[in-house]
C-alpha cells in the first residue's frame, strides 16, 4: 500500500464485509480499512503516524453560543 508492505485481514459479521490492511514493516498500525454492507461501501485510510494534529482556534463567528 503505497509502497509499504501490507497483511489483509478480512472479516465478515451479518452482511458486513469488510478488510483491514495492516503494515508488516516499523510499526504495526492500521493503513486503510475497506468495506461494504450490501449497498454501502466505505474506505478510511490512516497517515501522518505520529504527526501532532495542527488546531486552530475558529473565528467567532463560527463558535456556538454554550448550551444550557
Amino acid at each position: 500500500m503505497n509502497g509499504r508492505p501490507v497483511l489483509a485481514v478480512k472479516a465478515e459479521q451479518g452482511g458486513l464485509v469488510s478488510t483491514a490492511y495492516l503494515a508488516t514493516t516499523g510499526e504495526p498500525v492500521p493503513l486503510r480499512v475497506v468495506g461494504r454492507d450490501g449497498k454501502h461501501r466505505f474506505t478510511t485510510t490512516w497517515k501522518d503516524y505520529g504527526d501532532s494534529p495542527r488546531i486552530a482556534k475558529p473565528p467567532k463567528s463560527k463558535v456556538l453560543p454554550p448550551l444550557s
